[in-house]
């Protein structure tokens, strides 16, 4: 509510971009752990804006640089910390995905459902 009063284009703008106006959305920051099946992987070779429906608005590099609006051929690499913008499921869903080894089943079914698309 206080963010309509104060910054109603943004809320407006939000409403616009996800089609939905009760839509929730919010940024939450994820951190990539060394182990994780998706370092070295690229922004659009990860699947996280196609398949799972979030955007990576900003990532924290872990040495300390900001990238703000990050091409979507930025490697991601151990100890990053996402920025990320999207609805709680999503978010949930990129935070258990990122946390999980290579070997793992459920990231190779992300990556051969992402790659037959």
């Amino acid at each position: 509510m206080a963010q309509s009063i104060l910054r109603p284009n943004v809320v407006d703008f939000i409403e616009i971009a996800t089609g939905n106006e009760h839509m929730e959305l919010q940024m939450e920051e994820i951190d990539i752990p060394a182990h994780s099946a998706f370092v070295g992987e690229t922004l659009v070779t990860s699947g996280f804006r196609k398949e799972i429906g979030v955007i990576i608005v900003g990532i924290k590099k872990s040495h300390g640089k900001m990238v703000f609006n990050p091409h979507s051929q930025t490697k991601i690499e151990e100890h990053d910390t996402l920025i990320v913008l999207g609805d709680p499921p999503s978010i949930h869903k990129l935070e258990d995905l990122v946390s999980r080894a290579a070997s793992d089943e459920i990231i190779k079914q992300h990556r051969k459902d992402h790659h037959e698309k």
